[in-house]
C-alpha cells in the first residue's frame, strides 16, 4: 500500500497568478522562477491533458518537467483550465460545471496565454501540451493564427482518430442531455493508495508499469486527475464520431486545415500509448503546414530504454535523459546558453 506521506506532495512553484476569460471563468496560473542565471527567450507554457490538473507537470521532489525546466535557468508556467478545484465557477458537489473542448480553446487558452505575456513582457510564449492541452494548441493555432506562440510541443496528441465504433457517435446526444458526470478524479483518489494492487492492464494503457514507478503513478492519482463533465463528454464522442478534432456543433473541422499552421511544431508520441496513437499522431505531424517541424517516437524499438505509453511521456523513470533534453533544445535553440543547476 503507498503511504499518505508519499501522497501528500507539494509542488514547488514561485508564484501565483489570476486571469479571467472573456465569459468570466478565473483560472489560476502558477509560475516556476528560473533557478540560477536565467535563459533569455520566451517564457513556456505547460497545458495539462484533458482529463489532468497542473500536477501532472509536477508531482513532487523534482518528477516531472516544470520543475526540470526552472532549474535550467527557464521560467516556467503552469495552469489548472476550467473545470479544476481552484478555476472559477466550482460548485464543490457532485455535478460539474459544464463546458467543451470549444470553450479551452475559444476563452481559456487566449487567457491564459495573453495572461504570461502580460506578466513577463515577452511578445509570445512557448507551449508544451500534454495529450488534450497539445490538440486544443493545435486548434488554437488555426484559430488565432498562431498569435502569441512562438513554438510549440505535443505530447501524446492526435488530431485525427480512428477505428471508433459507430455507437460512441450516436451515444453523443444522450451524453449531452441526460449523461451522468464522471468524477474521475473521486475515483483515482480512492484508487490512489492501492496503486501497486491495480490490474495491469488498466494501468498499463496510462502509463507502462515498467516505465513509470507506482509512487508517480499513485501521485498523479492522487492530485493530478479531474472530473469529466458530460457535455465535455459528449464534445469528444463527436470528435471521435467524426475522425478528428471537430468543433461541438460539427460545423468545423479543425483536422481538415492542419496545413494551415506554420508556428514550428514539435510532435512527440509513445509506441504503446493505450489513449493517444502514435499513428495518428505521426499523420498529424505530416499533415502540418509548419517549415520547421519535428517528429519523435519514445520506444524500445526506438533505442529508449522502455516503452512509452500516455503517462511515460510526463513521468517515465528515463525520460528526463531520453526526452526532455531534446524538447529543450528544440523550444530554446541556444543550448550553450543552458546551464544545469543541481
Amino acid at each position: 500500500m503507498i503511504s499518505f506521506k508519499t501522497l501528500s506532495f507539494d509542488p514547488v512553484h514561485d508564484e501565483t497568478y489570476r486571469c479571467r476569460t472573456d465569459d468570466g471563468w478565473d483560472l489560476h496560473l502558477y509560475r516556476y522562477l528560473a533557478k540560477g542565471e536565467a535563459v533569455k527567450g520566451p517564457p513556456v507554457l505547460l497545458i495539462h491533458g484533458g482529463g489532468s490538473t497542473r500536477f501532472a507537470w509536477d508531482l513532487g521532489d523534482g518528477i516531472g518537467f516544470a520543475p526540470w525546466l526552472a532549474a535550467r535557468g527557464h521560467d516556467v508556467w503552469t495552469v489548472d483550465l476550467r473545470g479544476r478545484k481552484r478555476a472559477g465557477h466550482w460548485f464543490g458537489r457532485i455535478k460539474l460545471p459544464q463546458w467543451t473542448f470549444d470553450h479551452l480553446v475559444e476563452f481559456d487558452l487566449p487567457a491564459v496565454i495573453g495572461a504570461v505575456r502580460k506578466y513577463t513582457g515577452a511578445q509570445a510564449v512557448n507551449y508544451v501540451g500534454h495529450s488534450m492541452g497539445g490538440m486544443i494548441g493545435y486548434c488554437y493555432l488555426i484559430r488565432f493564427g498562431g498569435e502569441g506562440v512562438a513554438r510549440m510541443v505535443t505530447l501524446g496528441s492526435p488530431a485525427f482518430v480512428h477505428g471508433v465504433p459507430a455507437w460512441v457517435g450516436r451515444m453523443r446526444g444522450w451524453l449531452y442531455r441526460l449523461g451522468p458526470d464522471l468524477r474521475a478524479d473521486w475515483v483515482a483518489k480512492a484508487l490512489a493508495p492501492f496503486t501497486e494492487s491495480l490490474p495491469e492492464n488498466i494501468v498499463r494503457s496510462s502509463a507502462n508499469p515498467d516505465n513509470v514507478a507506482p509512487e508517480v503513478i499513485a501521485r498523479y492519482l492522487w492530485r493530478g486527475v479531474a472530473g469529466l463533465p458530460a457535455r465535455k463528454a459528449a464534445h469528444f464522442a463527436r470528435i471521435a464520431a467524426e475522425g478528428g478534432l471537430v468543433t461541438d456543433d460539427g460545423r468545423f473541422r479543425y483536422h481538415e486545415h492542419l496545413a494551415e499552421i506554420h508556428t514550428p511544431l514539435f510532435v512527440v508520441a509513445g509506441n504503446r500509448d493505450g489513449l493517444a496513437d502514435w499513428r495518428a499522431c505521426q499523420e498529424t505531424f505530416e499533415k502540418l503546414g509548419s517549415p520547421e517541424k519535428r517528429w519523435r517516437l519514445l520506444g524500445r524499438s526506438e533505442g529508449e530504454k522502455y516503452d512509452y505509453s500516455h503517462g511515460d511521456l510526463l513521468w517515465g523513470r528515463h525520460v528526463a535523459e531520453e526526452l526532455y533534453p531534446d524538447l529543450e533544445n528544440f523550444l530554446w535553440r541556444e543550448k550553450s546558453r543552458l546551464r544545469v543547476v543541481s
